[in-house]
């Protein structure tokens, strides 16, 4: 799974969030299984800029089911942070190709509620906390057996938090001459969650 980002901006101006989710069907609502240890930024001018993970293996990062992948963008313009196209993320729907054995149901889960149907992700409209699943696909708790639950939207990045020389970076430049960074990035859970 990856998300990119489409601007020929210098170094430290792209910055890349990713979280992955996964449909509960006993719930009946997405819960964040992974996300990325920070926020990514390109380490050189590039046009496209693009993150990417892989799976730990086909039983997916949380089971067998489906998942969906939420991006998050910004880059520095005229000296401020922007959302580009104004767009502060970006839901890329459902895949059911980790785990497709033993998918969800045979319909595809519904978008979480604060993403438009064009797939925008609306800030103003996502809840303040969503549940984590843990490596086995179960709602992971905490030792009072409380569900762990962390904010979905990710703060906001700034160029001394970006992450410059995580991951494995790849940069290619196509016939026109325009630069493609792509990052292999590693992705974490919540302390405390398996």
């Amino acid at each position: 799974m990856g998300c990119t980002n489409s601007y020929e901006v210098t170094s430290g101006y792209l910055w890349e969030y990713m979280a992955v989710f996964k449909w509960n069907e006993t719930a009946g609502e997405w819960n964040e299984c992974m996300y990325t240890d920070g926020w990514y930024s390109n380490s050189s001018t590039v046009y496209k800029y693009q993150i990417y993970a892989y799976s730990e293996d086909w039983g997916g990062w949380c089971g067998k089911g489906s998942y969906g992948l939420m991006n998050f963008s910004e880059m520095v313009y005229n000296g401020k942070n922007v959302f580009p196209d104004g767009v502060p993320g970006i839901w890329s729907g459902y895949h059911d190709g980790l785990g497709i054995s033993q998918a969800s149901s045979s319909s595809s889960p519904p978008a979480p509620e604060w993403v438009d149907e064009n797939g925008v992700v609306d800030p103003d409209q996502a809840p303040d906390t969503v549940k984590v699943l843990g490596s086995d696909g179960e709602v992971a708790t905490d030792g009072d057996g409380n569900p762990i639950e962390v904010d979905p939207m990710p703060a906001t990045p700034s160029a001394e938090t970006a992450n410059t020389d995580g991951g494995v970076r790849t940069l290619t430049t196509d016939d026109d001459g325009l630069t493609t960074e792509k990052v292999a990035v590693d992705l974490t859970r919540p302390q405390g969650v398996r």
